[in-house]
C-alpha cells in the first residue's frame, strides 16, 4: 500500500462509508472527525501534487525507522529517547489533524487495528505497530490533556 492511499485514501473511504450509511469504529470515527483538511475524491488527492505526499512520506518513514532503531536497541517505549521520537510523530500528525489526546490515543489503536495502517508499518518491523501505539498512549498520557 502507497502512503499516499494511506494519507487521503482512509479519509476518502471514511467518507463513502459515512455516505453509505456503512458503521466504523470508534476509533475511525474520533480520528476521522479530527481531520482539519479532508479528501472527499481523488481530485482532492490530485490537486495536493506528488511533492506533497513525499514529503508525508519521508517524514513519517524517518519516524518509522527511528522507532524501528530503538526497538532494535531493546528500548522501551516510554523511554526519553522514544518519546522524543514519538512527540516528532505527534508534531507530523498535528498537521495534517487536530491531535488531541483522544484523536492521538484513537490514531494509537487504530495502528494497532486497522488492515491498512498495519500495511503500511509492517513493512517497516512487524512489531512496529504495537511498540508506536504504545510510545503514542504513553506520549498521550504524559504530555496531551
Amino acid at each position: 500500500m502507497k502512503d499516499q492511499e494511506i494519507f487521503d485514501g482512509f479519509n476518502i473511504s471514511l467518507v463513502k462509508k459515512a455516505k453509505e450509511g456503512s458503521s466504523y469504529s470508534s476509533a475511525e470515527e474520533i480520528v476521522f472527525r479530527s481531520v482539519r483538511s479532508p479528501t472527499k475524491n481523488i481530485k482532492d488527492v490530485e490537486k495536493r501534487g506528488k511533492a506533497y505526499y513525499q514529503g508525508l512520506e519521508d517524514k513519517a518513514h524517518t519516524i518509522f525507522n527511528e522507532l524501528v532503531h530503538c526497538m532494535e536497541k531493546g528500548i522501551e517505549p516510554g523511554s526519553s529517547e522514544v518519546q522524543s521520537i514519538i512527540q516528532k510523530h505527534h508534531a507530523f500528525t498535528d498537521q495534517i489533524q487536530n491531535a488531541t489526546q483522544e484523536v492521538y490515543k484513537a490514531m494509537a489503536q487504530l495502528y494497532q487495528e486497522h488492515p491498512d495502517f498495519l500495511k503500511q508499518l509492517d513493512p517497516f518491523h512487524p512489531k512496529l505497530a504495537e511498540f508506536m501505539s504504545e510510545g503514542m498512549i504513553i506520549f498521550a498520557d504524559r504530555e496531551l490533556e
